[in-house]
């Protein structure tokens, strides 16, 4: 585990842990593990899934490739913005972040 004041690239605003919603329900599609749960199938060149549970994840990282992020070695909900060592760390409290994330979220 690093030092928390050098920061990680969370907190530089470069990675985000993220699936996907059905709009329709609000529901997360099938994933192939719950989120941090760091076991063989988390990795994102698992193959040992059902198919549409294969698909959803592959979409996921195709998606987030095209603007820019690359997925973690072994965690399917991990992306790193690939440009992220430039990045200054960010020290805001999460409700400050929060309030600026509601306030300018495009609806």
């Amino acid at each position: 585990m690093g030092k928390p004041w050098r920061g990680s690239k969370h907190n530089r605003g470069v990675a985000i842990d993220l699936t996907l919603i059905d709009l329709a329900t609000g529901k997360e599609l099938a994933m192939p593990t719950p989120f941090d749960c760091l076991t063989y199938p988390s990795h994102p060149d698992y193959r040992g899934l059902p198919d549409s549970v294969i698909q959803n994840r592959d979409l996921l990282i195709a998606v987030l490739g095209r603007h820019g992020f690359s997925v973690a070695k072994n965690e399917w909900w991990h992306f790193d913005y690939t440009a992220g060592v430039q990045y200054e760390l960010l020290d805001i409290p999460q409700a400050e972040l929060a309030a600026f994330v509601h306030k300018n979220w495009r609806k």
